[in-house]
C-alpha cells in the first residue's frame, strides 16, 4: 500500500505492507428531480458510501521524503473507506 504525501513533496510516499481483509459494504442514494421546461429536467442526487476498512499487516514500511529514504518497522494499518458526492444533471429529451 502506498500513501503519497504531496504537500511535502510529489516524492514523498510511504510504502507498506498490503493486506487482505473481506468486509461488509453498501451504498445509499437520494435525488431531487426539477422540470425546467417540457424537454428539461433539473437533477440533484446525494451518494454515500461505506466500503468498509482497508487494513495492511505489520512489517517493514519504506519512508521516502526530499532528504532521503530509511525503512522502519510498524504495526499494521487500518482506515475507514467512505465517501460522499453531489452530483447535478440536467436531462433533455429530445
Amino acid at each position: 500500500m502506498t500513501y503519497s504525501f504531496p504537500g511535502i513533496s510529489l516524492s514523498a510516499v510511504t510504502n507498506t505492507r498490503g493486506g487482505t481483509h473481506t468486509g461488509f459494504a453498501w451504498s445509499a442514494a437520494a435525488g431531487l428531480a426539477y422540470r425546467l421546461s417540457a424537454a428539461a429536467t433539473l437533477e440533484v442526487d446525494l451518494c454515500t458510501t461505506d466500503l468498509g476498512e482497508v487494513r495492511t499487516d505489520a512489517g517493514e514500511a519504506t519512508i521516502v521524503r526530499p532528504r532521503g529514504a530509511f525503512a522502519l518497522d510498524v504495526a499494521g494499518t487500518r482506515a475507514d473507506l467512505r465517501t460522499t458526492g453531489v452530483t447535478l444533471g440536467l436531462r433533455y429529451r429530445l
